[in-house]
């Protein structure tokens, strides 16, 4: 129920995303976000998206946001705050050199707390996974 749930909200997203046209604005760090137009709601919600984040990237589970559901692609996990998206990627993808791991965390900061365009920040990192020598 929770993995429908999640990929059900994900889906509105890019869909609502998609049809406005406007393309989430991508930061490097969660410190470039400018709050200096935010009310004490939006700062509120900012302050718990960004403590979960550095609870993802120091591989703490979240303190705030509500697992969403689990893929069957390796591993990759979601979890759902108060206005903003929070994926932990551990994905298989293929490419032209073989198999690869697409690793780390994500978030999308929705409008409820950006008040206009979503902001997404990753830290992701493709692996290539060792295979052993054959015998």
């Amino acid at each position: 129920m929770f993995a429908v749930r999640f990929l059900v909200s994900s889906l509105v997203v890019v869909l609502a995303s998609s049809c406005a046209g406007l393309k989430p604005v991508e930061v490097s760090s969660l410190a470039d976000v400018d709050k200096s137009a935010y009310g004490p709601r939006q700062v509120e919600r900012f302050e718990k998206a960004k403590a979960d984040y550095q609870a993802v990237l120091a591989k703490k589970t979240p303190t705030y946001a509500q697992m969403g559901g689990a893929l069957f692609d390796g591993g990759t996990t979601g979890y759902e705050g108060d206005g903003y998206t929070l994926v932990i990627w551990s994905r298989l993808q293929g490419r032209e050199d073989g198999l690869w791991v697409k690793t780390g965390p994500s978030i999308t900061l929705h409008r409820q707390i950006t008040g206009g365009r979503e902001i997404e920040c990753s830290d992701l990192s493709l692996i290539k996974p060792t295979t052993r020598p054959s015998e």
